[in-house]
């Protein structure tokens, strides 16, 4: 018996995809991706930001064709019902453990990126604490709690992109000269290294089934993408224009560096007031893995929410207090930045071609069925 469509008090509106997505793409990624771009694509980077975004857009069609094929079903029914039981259970039970390794990655990262600009000797557990008890709090809420805080995070936190501009004074526009010197091959490399930024609108898999008009679907995820890709380009463009390339790669975050520009009458340093705002940003990114991780676990172990929560909790928790050196983070980021482009661009075709073959196969079938019967 197929599951039962969710309940008309857990929908939310189409347009609040937009949000979402930008919650979980301009997140810790931004603020120190252009380094990653730049040892591969040097000053054509920006080249490599546009093809990212244009394949991002590309794969989010592919996404939306598939979900719209099973109406209402999420990724995990979506494995249940194209591979089978078994075969199903193995694929939810590694994007799981995938979609809890992410929460614990951005957790780390920003960690790092408090202790490197304001706290330099706070421990990690308190931080991870503190994040991950307002991470619960928010989750318990439901995926419409989650959204909407997304979508006051991105409207309270979008203008800080723009104070990349307080640096205009200082751009040499002769950095991003000669246009085109690298090779193709450079240039792919570095749209690879970009792709592991554009990383979260895998979790439309999940949110789908929970979008009230799902015939704008498309357009809002499409907006969502040109949008996220004008903003990283803008930020990649000036970074290129105010560092020098020996500049930027000595600079682990290189956004955050150009707050430093930043002054105000009734505030010298500008960065402390960043850090602390990018907590809004960072959170929602947070809250949409666990709630989908906690979905995967109910599904495949059959366990109540609230004891998924816990669990879930409990593991990055102790995963925090494992790996807590810088070294060990950016090994295991690495790590997860191939695996990320697999899953995130790489899987998606697979599973679309997969669920086309199977459609063809069950039409054909019908019909010689309907032959048989005439």
């Amino acid at each position: 018996m197929p599951p039962e469509k969710p309940r008309p008090y857990l929908l939310f509106n189409s347009f609040l995809l937009i949000f979402a997505m930008h919650s979980v793409q301009v997140g810790i990624g931004i603020l120190g991706f252009q380094r990653y771009v730049y040892q591969q694509a040097g000053h054509d980077s920006w080249i490599s930001v546009i093809l990212a975004g244009c394949l991002l857009s590309f794969i989010l069609w592919i996404m939306v064709k598939t979900l719209r094929t099973f109406d209402h079903y999420d990724l995990f029914l979506i494995h249940y019902t194209v591979f089978g039981r078994w075969i199903g259970k193995l694929l939810n039970t590694l994007y799981v453990i995938y979609l809890l390794i992410a929460p614990f990655i951005i957790i780390m990262n920003y960690i790092d990126m408090v202790q490197t600009w304001i706290f330099l000797d706070m421990p990690n557990w308190v931080l991870s604490l503190l994040i991950l008890l307002l991470v619960a709090y928010g989750v318990t809420g439901g995926i419409r709690t989650v959204v909407g805080f997304a979508y006051l995070a991105v409207i309270l936190t979008l203008w800080l992109i723009l104070l990349v501009f307080f640096a205009s004074p200082y751009l040499s526009w002769n950095h991003l000269l000669p246009i085109g010197e690298h090779s193709l091959k450079e240039i792919l490399l570095g749209t690879k290294s970009m792709s592991f930024s554009l990383l979260g609108f895998e979790l439309l898999y999940f949110m789908y089934p929970f979008v009230k008009e799902k015939n704008k679907v498309t357009r809002y995820v499409q907006w969502a993408s040109l949008s996220i890709t004008c903003i990283y380009l803008i930020v990649m463009v000036v970074t290129l224009a105010y560092f020098s390339g020996p500049q930027l790669m000595r600079s682990s975050w290189a956004t955050f560096t150009m707050y430093k520009i930043v002054k105000l009458p009734f505030l010298e340093r500008f960065e402390y007031i960043a850090v602390c705002l990018w907590l809004l940003i960072v959170l929602p990114n947070i809250m949409l893995y666990l709630w989908a991780a906690i979905r995967g676990i109910k599904c495949v172990f059959f366990l109540k929410e609230n004891h998924s929560l816990s669990i879930c909790l409990v593991l990055i928790f102790g995963l925090c207090l494992i790996f807590r050196t810088r070294i060990q983070i950016e090994s295991i980021s690495n790590i997860m930045a191939t695996i990320g482009i697999i899953v995130a661009f790489v899987y998606p075709l697979f599973l679309f071609t997969c669920v086309f073959i199977r459609e063809k196969w069950l039409k054909k079938g019908g019909n010689q069925h309907e032959a048989n019967n005439s």
